[in-house]
């Protein structure tokens, strides 16, 4: 797999400013964002090939967040990134998220998403809002919870 568009939840400022510099340069579009609300917008708004959160999100769980992703966009791929080696053990096994993938820190953006079509656009982010545009992804969080 080779995604061309990947939208980047909950990494830090110093990783952002690196994978900015990374994407810019292969040609890739990649996306930003702080929170998992302003993440859920801008999944809907963006379709990604890739999501990849971080294990420390600050505003909810990575998994359920990755849950809602999967359920929208079964065809999207779904990485975690983060410090330890519990973690890998409990990211990269997860039933409900089959094929999900995990990335230590640091990011090696080409281990992790592949290297991109040089003729891609730009890097952007996304500024952190507290609502998703209509009630699409919403649904879906609340039928995972159903479920």
């Amino acid at each position: 797999m080779n995604p061309s568009r990947v939208l980047f939840v909950g990494v830090r400022d110093d990783e952002r400013s690196w994978l900015k510099s990374w994407f810019a340069a292969h040609g890739a579009r990649a996306w930003f964002a702080d929170r998992a609300l302003s993440a859920m917008r801008a999944f809907e708004e963006l379709d990604p090939d890739m999501v990849v959160l971080d294990t420390l999100l600050v505003d909810a769980d990575p998994v359920r967040v990755a849950r809602v992703f999967a359920s929208a966009s079964p065809d999207c791929a779904i990485a975690f990134v983060g410090n330890h080696g519990i973690e890998e053990a409990h990211y990269a096994n997860l039933p409900e998220l089959e094929g999900a993938r995990f990335a230590f820190r640091p990011i090696d953006p080409e281990a992790l998403v592949g290297k991109s079509d040089e003729n891609a656009e730009v890097v952007a982010s996304v500024a952190a809002r507290a609502e998703t545009d209509g009630f699409g992804l919403a649904k879906v969080m609340f039928d995972c919870e159903r479920a």
